[in-house]
């Protein structure tokens, strides 16, 4: 039974949510350690179903964010072209305006960077100054991501900057800058704009910004010979420091819905002309939830989905322990590896649909339980053996069972262990060399 404070408080909570007004509910997961709590546990899950709970983890990064004292301000000048800035304002009658500016990553690198004198250097030209300074952390106080140091910098962003720094423009979201004041001044007979931020936050695109400075600190070249060919998008806001407007639009922009690699992969050419050469050979290719077909006349044979036909890919290709636990990772890191590497042919590709489903067929008609994960495996044998299917799935359930046997640990787990797959390997050389010597 509860007593003393814990039953006052509990008493005034249960008071308030009999009441005529509008309550709220939020559970702070709070943990002394630099891993937050998992607020998606099943008890707290069904905790939040039960009472409409909002959820909030804080940990100790969370907790020294709290209590860190704000840094001092960060000013920089730019010096633009007007064709190159879109100023913006809430209502015609405000003179208080924010701009939308395609910025060259060079100008970015400078008003940025830890050198006050560089960020008041708006007449720069030659920027190989900068290749030796590193971005002004406190720019990143107001920034939601911005204080995790040690997060991996985006390989995607490097390799466009490296391969095609024109494009960046159009692959980037670009970052949103909040700032106290923002001053600007006609100049040049009104073909540019010079424009002094004040007091500015980077709330939105600290990745971008980081991984630009990254690059930038790679190599020496890197300023003059890729930035300078990129451009970038930045919106600039005036949103005093006192005003709660900074803290939402710090807040919307990083809760936007994420969109995943996996749909994002679905519109590459590559996915597109897998779709129709398997149409043509009577069989679905999903690349989107929903998926039906691109033509209707045609009776389908069989329905895979891109998810699916990447992870047979992936095993087929040397990694069945990998593709049922890094189904992302093979539409991200792995991609180019698993589609775009020459391994991968897609005049084979309705050999593979149909065999898996041979294999799956074969699987579920015989006395052992078939799983994805284990006819990932049988499709990796079908490429080292000549036995048949049956032969082959007598061949791993018999390595499955002897693996570990002596461990209280289930199949499922046993499949997505490196070192089965090792086995399996060895199991194959054993084989191999049997047959030799038999021959």
């Amino acid at each position: 039974a509860l007593s003393g404070k814990t039953k006052e408080i509990c008493k005034e909570v249960i008071k308030k949510l009999n009441s005529k007004e509008v309550w709220r509910l939020r559970l702070y997961a709070i943990s002394n350690e630099i891993k937050e709590l998992n607020v998606d546990s099943m008890e707290i899950s069904q905790l939040k179903k039960l009472y409409d709970l909002e959820t909030e983890s804080i940990n100790l990064e969370t907790i020294v964010n709290y209590m860190s004292i704000r840094p001092e301000p960060v000013d920089a000048i730019l010096h633009l072209n007007q064709s190159s800035i879109l100023p913006y304002s809430e209502n015609p009658l405000s003179s208080s305006k924010s701009y939308i500016i395609s910025i060259p990553a060079t100008e970015l690198v400078r008003i940025t960077c830890n050198n006050k004198v560089f960020r008041d250097e708006y007449g720069m030209e030659d920027f190989s100054p900068l290749k030796s300074i590193d971005m002004d952390y406190n720019l990143l106080f107001d920034n939601v991501r911005g204080l995790i140091l040690n997060s991996k910098f985006n390989d995607n962003i490097f390799k466009t900057l490296k391969d095609e720094p024109s494009k960046f423009f159009m692959y980037n979201n670009g970052l949103t800058l909040t700032a106290s004041d923002i001053i600007s001044e006609d100049t040049n007979g009104n073909t540019k704009i010079k424009i002094t931020i004040k007091d500015f936050q980077v709330v939105n695109g600290g990745q971008t910004l980081r991984t630009l400075h990254k690059f930038n600190s790679e190599d020496e070249e890197n300023i003059t010979s890729y930035l300078s060919k990129v451009e970038i998008l930045l919106r600039i806001f005036k949103t005093p420091s006192t005003n709660n407007l900074r803290n939402k639009i710090a807040q919307f922009t990083n809760s936007q819905n994420a969109i995943s690699n996996i749909d994002l992969k679905s519109l590459t050419s590559e996915q597109i002309h897998i779709e129709q050469f398997l149409s043509e050979n009577k069989i679905v290719y999903a690349r989107k939830i929903g998926d039906t077909g691109i033509n209707p006349s045609i009776d389908y044979t069989h329905k895979i989905s891109m998810e699916k036909f990447g992870q047979i890919l992936f095993a087929i290709q040397g990694y069945p322990e990998k593709a049922s636990n890094q189904k992302k990772q093979i539409f991200d890191k792995h991609y180019d590896r698993t589609f775009n590497d020459g391994t991968f042919e897609i005049g084979k590709s309705a050999d593979i649909v149909r065999r898996f489903f041979e294999i799956k067929s074969v699987y579920e008609s015989s006395s052992y339980p078939s799983s994805d994960q284990k006819i990932f495996f049988i499709m990796y044998l079908d490429t080292k053996l000549t036995q048949s299917i049956d032969e082959m799935i007598v061949f791993f359930e018999d390595i499955l069972s002897e693996y570990r046997d002596d461990e209280e640990i289930t199949e499922a787990r046993k499949l997505i262990n490196t070192r089965l797959k090792e086995v399996v390997d060895e199991e194959i050389a054993a084989l191999e060399t049997s047959e030799e010597v038999t021959d």
